[in-house]
């Protein structure tokens, strides 16, 4: 809380991150004042999803290394999609990894990521 209000009083935002499955301490992270939450592909995204809505961006969180690093391109345009659809229509979104991109990651799997983003439309 304290490096959130300190960031605050500088005129900048706050994002917090914590590795791991972080569903049960949501509620203690968004106490913080962040303004985003990083969230870690261990979390349960629905809960997040309800419990962030209109109170901090959620940022994630696609599996970095499962999916990112090892996965096919197939595997990250279906995460990516499937990460898409749970969040839509929901305001303070950004697609991200849930924790830090190996740097093993094939450029062709970032780039299906981009490109799964890019093409997405919501089911009807």
């Amino acid at each position: 809380k304290r490096l959130a209000d300190e960031a605050h009083a500088h005129g900048r935002p706050y994002v917090l991150h914590i590795c791991g499955n972080t569903t049960r301490i949501l509620e203690a992270m968004l106490a913080t004042g962040a303004d985003a939450l990083e969230l870690d592909y261990k979390t349960d995204v629905r809960a997040a999803r309800d419990a962030l809505r209109g109170r901090a961006v959620f940022i994630g969180n696609i599996d970095p290394s499962g999916v990112l690093a090892l996965g096919t391109t197939s595997l990250v345009e279906a995460r990516t999609r499937e990460l898409l659809d749970v969040f839509a229509g929901t305001p303070g979104f950004i697609l991200n990894a849930g924790c830090a991109i190996p740097a093993e990651t094939p450029p062709e799997n970032l780039r299906a990521m981009i490109a799964a983003a890019r093409s997405w439309e919501p089911r009807a």
